[in-house]
């Protein structure tokens, strides 16, 4: 199964249950993100991208800061069967790497 299709699979299964919570200490904040919410936001980014012309087998390189965020995009190119090349500012804050 790909790890895409885990993500789908979580959405369907736990829905509005707690999927990440994306914490700000500087600003005393936190951000609950359920499955939903997650598979969601992916979804949008990878329809994004193709509008931008993004197809399968692409590299793609996004430079961002916050780890939500960072995963958003992570799964949005995987979605599109795109090779992630995150910089090293993201690696960083994505504890996927």
């Amino acid at each position: 199964m790909l790890i895409t299709e885990i993500l789908a699979r979580n959405a369907r299964v736990y829905g509005p249950e707690t999927a990440l919570v994306e914490r700000d200490p500087e600003k005393n904040q936190r951000r609950i993100i359920s499955w939903q919410d997650f598979d969601g936001t992916a979804n949008q980014g990878a329809r994004l991208l193709q509008r931008k012309g993004v197809v399968k087998g692409d590299r793609v390189v996004i430079e961002l800061s916050g780890v939500a965020t960072c995963l958003f995009c992570h799964f949005a190119d995987r979605r599109l069967g795109c090779s992630p090349e995150l910089p090293f500012c993201c690696q960083n804050h994505c504890p996927l790497y």
